[in-house]
C-alpha cells in the first residue's frame, strides 16, 4: 500500500476552534472512505494524526468513533482501540 501524501489531508489547526477541527476531521474521514481501502487499519493509518490531535485537544475517543461511524467507517470502540494501538506500534517501528 502506498502512503497517502495528498496535501488536502490536514491536521487540526491549534488556533482554530474545536468545532471547525471536528468538521475538517469529518471531511477527511469522508475522503478516506471514498478511497475504498481494503482494511480499517489502512484507513486509520491515514487518519491517525488528525485523530490523535483531536483526542489531545479534548475530544473523547467515543466522540471520534461516532464521527468515523457516521461517515461510513463502521468501527466499534474496542476495534478502534486495537487499531490505534497497532497503527501507533507500526509508526514507532518505522521511526527506529
Amino acid at each position: 500500500m502506498q502512503a497517502h501524501n495528498d496535501s488536502t489531508v490536514q491536521t487540526p489547526d491549534a488556533t482554530g476552534s474545536l468545532k471547525a477541527d471536528l468538521a475538517r476531521f469529518q471531511e477527511e474521514v469522508k475522503k478516506v472512505v471514498q478511497l475504498g481501502l481494503k482494511s480499517k487499519t489502512a484507513a486509520m493509518r491515514l487518519l491517525i494524526d488528525n485523530f490523535t490531535a483531536l483526542n489531545e485537544a479534548g475530544y473523547s475517543q467515543d466522540k471520534l468513533c461516532e464521527v468515523l461511524n457516521s461517515e461510513g467507517l463502521e468501527i466499534t470502540r474496542g476495534t478502534l482501540k486495537s487499531l490505534l494501538s497497532r497503527v501507533r506500534q507500526d509508526a514507532a517501528k518505522k521511526s527506529v
